[in-house]
């Protein structure tokens, strides 16, 4: 089962390991929101607002992060992720490795 969130306001929200592979993000506002170790795996992002949310350890393979916004978000070097996304805002500010 998938879960759909879409347009939902979870800014500043902890949801560390809580998000499933599959999950409907599309419109989200996860400003802020803690998504560490969470599954995204062909998750929609689309027009999601990923601004300095937390993704370390999070895998976001074969998702869809068209026109989503990372500005300064948090990666470190654990996160898998493949950008290959079309216009995604990726002004990452805080890559570590």
């Amino acid at each position: 089962m998938k879960a759909v969130l879409r347009e939902a306001n979870l800014s500043n929200a902890n949801l560390e390991g809580a998000m499933s592979k599959k999950a409907n993000l599309t419109g989200a506002n996860l400003n802020g929101a803690n998504l560490t170790e969470s599954n995204l795996k062909k998750a929609s992002l689309k027009d999601a607002n990923l601004t300095e949310a937390n993704l370390d350890r999070t895998k976001l393979k074969q998702r869809n992060l068209e026109n989503t916004d990372l500005t300064a978000a948090n990666l470190d070097s654990k996160t898998t992720i493949n950008m290959l996304a079309k216009k995604a805002i990726s002004k990452l500010g805080k890559i570590y490795g």
